[in-house]
C-alpha cells in the first residue's frame, strides 16, 4: 500500500465515520488519528473539545481536543489541519507555526480569563479553560499535537517551540506520512536508522561481550554512552526509543528519579558510579575499529528496554530551568543486537528479564500474553453469521500486534486486498484497548474506562492475568463471540447517543461507558445478564434493548452534566463517586427487554 492509497482509504473511512457518528469530517479525522496514537502509545488519552474564538489583540484561538496526564503532569493540546483534498498537499513550517500559536493562545487566554468571559458557560471550551486555569500550578510541561492529512514540507527539519508559561514544551507533528509509517510498520514504528555523526558524536566506545553463533541468536556489547548524546537521542525520537520498555510509564515523580536528578545537578562526575545504566537492543549496528578502540557509529531500531527512568531524567533535567551541563555525565550501556526476524519474539523477553529489579505487575507484560494469540486465532477462524442481504460471511478482526490490520494487506494484490476488506471490514476491526473498554464497561467499571485507554487496559490486563490459569480454557470461542457482542453493544450505543436530540457534542465516550455499565447493573441486580450470544447470532441489538439504551443514556447524560461535584465533567466521570450516584438512579426495564436477557431466576423479571 502506497502513501496516497493509504490517505484515500483514511479519508473515505473518515467520511463514512462522520456520517455514522453525526460528526464533522474534521472531528472524525482527529478522533481517528488520536485513537491510533493512543493505541501506539504516542499519547495516553484524548478528549475531543473543539473551540474557536478570538483573544486579545485579535489573536485567533483554536483547538480540537486535549489531555492532562496526571502521572507526569503533562497537559496536551491537539489541533488539526484537515484539507480533505483529493490530491496530497504540503503543510509548511509557517502553517505549523500558525496552528501552534492558536493552540498556545487557548492556554494564554485561559489564564487571562478571556475565554471564560466570552464562551458560553455550558460549552466544553468554557469548562476546559476553567480546568486548565485551575491546574496551572500543577502542570509541569506542555505538548502540542498537530495532526494533518497533508505531508510535511522537506524544509521542516526541527520541531522546537518556545516554553509555554515558562514550562518545558514540546511539539509533535503527525502528518499523513508519519501516520502512514506508524500504521503499517510491523512493530508499530518504523525502523530508526540512527547515524551518531548527525548528533555530533564520533561513536559510542564499546567492547564485544557475546558473539553470535548457531546456538546464540544475538551478539552483545558493553558501552559507555555520553549523557548529552542520550538526551539528544531522546529529544529527537522520544517514546519511540521506549516502545519495548514495559516500565516506560514510570514517571519523573518517584523517589528513584529524584535521586537521579540530584546526581545530575550536584555530582554529575559521579553519575557513572551511582547509576545502574541502561539496557538496549537493536537489529543492526555498525562498529568501527580504530587505533584507540571500537566505536558504534550507526544503530538500527534502537530500543531502551531498561533504563527509561535514567533516559527521561537526563533529558528532563537537561531541559529544566537549572540548565545543567550534561557533558560530565556518562552512562553504562549494554546493547544486544538481535536480527529482525527474532526481534519481535526476543525483545519483549529481554525487556521482561531486565525489569525484574523493581516490582512490575503482570499486566505490564500483558501485550505478550498467550491470551492475545487465542483471540487472534478465533478472530481469523470464526466467521460471523451472515447479515441480511449479504451473500458472504465476514470476520471480526482482532488486531493482536500493532499495525497488523494494515500489515496483512501490504503483500496482497489489488483484488485480494478488496476481498480481504470485504471479509474483514474496518467496521468489524477492534484492538486490545477496544476489548478492554468493552469488557470494563460491561463489568461496571465506567470510571476506569473514563480514565483513559491505557488505564482501562491495565485494569483488564490484571483481571485476565489473574484468571487465565494454565491453559486459558475460560477464554474460548464463547468468550470471543461474547466479546464481539459487546463490540456491537458498545458501537450501537455510540450511534444511538450521537443521534439523540439532547446530544450536542462532547462526553459521548463517558455517556456510552456509563450507559452500558448502568444497564448491566440493572440486569445483574435482578439475577441475570444480557444474552450476548443472541447478539452474536443476530449481529445486532433488538429494538427493546435499543429503547433501553435511549432511556438510560439520557439519565446518564443528565447525571454527569448536572449532578456532578466537579466543574470538569471529564474529570468527574473518572471518580468512583460518579458511578455510585448513577448506580443509585432507579430506572425500569423497557417492555420486551426481558427477551434479550438470560437468567436462572425468571421470576425476577416480573
Amino acid at each position: 500500500m502506497e502513501l496516497e492509497e493509504f490517505r484515500n482509504d483514511l479519508l473515505q473511512s473518515t467520511n463514512l465515520g462522520a456520517v455514522a457518528n453525526m460528526e464533522f469530517n474534521r472531528s472524525e479525522f482527529v478522533q481517528t488519528i488520536a485513537n491510533d496514537l493512543i493505541e501506539f502509545e504516542e499519547c495516553s488519552d484524548f478528549v475531543p473539545c473543539y473551540y474557536e474564538g478570538i483573544g486579545l489583540k485579535g489573536k485567533k484561538i483554536e483547538i480540537d481536543g486535549y489531555n492532562y496526564d496526571e502521572d507526569d503532569k503533562t497537559f496536551s493540546i491537539f489541533i488539526c489541519y484537515y484539507s480533505a483534498k483529493k490530491e496530497l498537499t504540503t503543510i509548511t513550517r509557517t502553517d505549523v507555526d500558525k496552528l501552534v500559536d492558536r493552540s498556545i493562545a487557548f492556554i494564554d487566554e485561559s489564564f487571562s480569563g478571556i475565554i471564560q468571559k466570552n464562551a458560553d458557560e455550558s460549552s466544553m471550551g468554557y469548562e476546559l479553560s476553567t480546568y486548565i486555569s485551575d491546574l496551572r500550578d500543577s502542570i509541569e510541561r506542555y505538548r502540542i499535537y498537530v495532526i494533518t492529512d497533508c505531508v510535511k514540507s522537506d524544509r521542516i527539519k526541527t520541531l522546537d517551540i518556545d516554553r509555554i508559561d515558562d514550562k518545558i514544551s514540546m511539539l509533535s507533528l503527525w502528518d499523513i506520512s508519519n501516520i502512514f509509517n506508524l500504521k503499517i510498520s510491523k512493530l508499530g514504528y518504523k525502523d530508526l536508522e540512527i547515524n551518531l555523526k548527525n548528533f555530533g558524536s564520533d561513536g559510542i566506545p564499546c567492547i564485544k561481550a557475546c558473539e553470535a553463533s548457531k546456538t546464540v541468536k544475538y551478539e552483545s556489547y558493553l558501552c559507555i554512552i555520553p549523557g548529552k548524546l542520550l538526551s539528544d537521542l531522546f529529544e529527537k525520537y522520544g517514546g519511540k526509543l521506549l516502545e519495548a520498555n514495559v516500565r516506560s510509564f514510570l514517571r519523573f515523580t518517584n523517589k528513584t528519579n529524584k535521586y537521579i536528578r540530584a546526581t545530575i545537578l550536584k555530582e554529575p562526575d559521579m553519575f557513572f558510579a551511582y547509576n545502574n545504566g541502561i539496557s538496549t537492543t537493536a537489529t543492526n549496528i555498525v562498529v568501527e575499529n580504530r587505533y584507540n578502540g571500537s566505536f558504534i557509529t550507526d544503530i538500527t531500531s534502537l530500543q531502551i528496554v531498561n533504563g527509561g527512568q535514567t533516559t527521561v531524567s537526563i533529558y528532563t533535567v537537561g531541559k529544566s530551568k537549572d540548565k545543567p551541563d550534561l557533558t560530565p555525565i556518562f552512562v553504562p550501556m549494554k546493547i544486544s543486537v538481535i536480527p529482525t526476524k527474532e526481534a519481535e519474539e526476543i525483545v519483549p523477553v529481554i525487556s521482561r528479564s531486565a525489569n525484574t529489579q523493581t516490582k512490575v505487575s503482570e499486566s505490564d507484560f500483558f501485550s505478550n500474553h498467550p491470551f492475545h494469540r487465542q483471540m487472534e486465532k478465533y478472530s481469523r477462524n470464526i466467521r460471523a453469521p451472515s447479515a441480511t442481504g449479504i451473500a458472504y460471511t465476514t470476520r471480526w478482526y482482532y488486531e493482536r500486534a500493532r499495525g497488523q490490520y494494515q500489515q496483512d494487506q501490504l503483500s496482497l494484490t489489488s483484488s485480494d486486498a478488496t476481498k480481504f476488506k470485504l471479509e474483514n471490514p474496518k467496521s468489524q476491526y477492534f484492538t486490545k484497548t477496544d476489548l478492554a473498554k468493552f469488557w470494563n464497561s460491561y463489568e461496571c467499571h465506567p470510571d476506569i474506562v473514563s480514565r483513559g485507554a491505557q488505564y482501562s487496559f491495565n485494569k483488564y490486563a490484571e483481571d485476565i492475568s489473574s484468571s487465565y490459569g494454565t491453559d486459558g480454557s475460560k477464554y474460548n470461542e464463547t468468550y470471543f463471540k461474547e466479546s464481539v457482542a459487546l463490540a456491537i453493544l458498545f458501537r450501537t450505543t455510540q450511534d444511538i447517543v450521537s443521534n439523540r436530540p439532547w446530544y450536542t457534542g462532547g462526553y459521548r465516550a463517558n455517556v456510552v461507558t456509563y450507559t452500558i455499565a448502568k444497564i448491566s447493573d440493572i440486569v445483574s441486580k435482578r439475577g441475570g445478564s444480557i444474552d450476548l450470544i443472541k447478539i452474536w447470532d443476530q449481529q445486532s441489538l433488538s429494538e427493546p434493548l435499543k429503547e433501553q439504551i435511549i432511556t438510560v443514556s439520557k439519565y446518564v447524560y443528565d447525571s454527569i452534566t448536572q449532578d456532578n461535584e466537579e466543574p470538569n465533567v471529564g474529570q468527574w466521570c473518572k471518580k468512583l463517586l460518579c458511578w455510585s450516584k448513577i448506580k443509585d438512579i432507579t430506572i425500569e426495564l423497557y417492555p420486551g427487554v426481558e427477551k434479550c436477557l438470560i437468567s436462572e431466576k425468571k421470576e425476577n423479571w416480573q
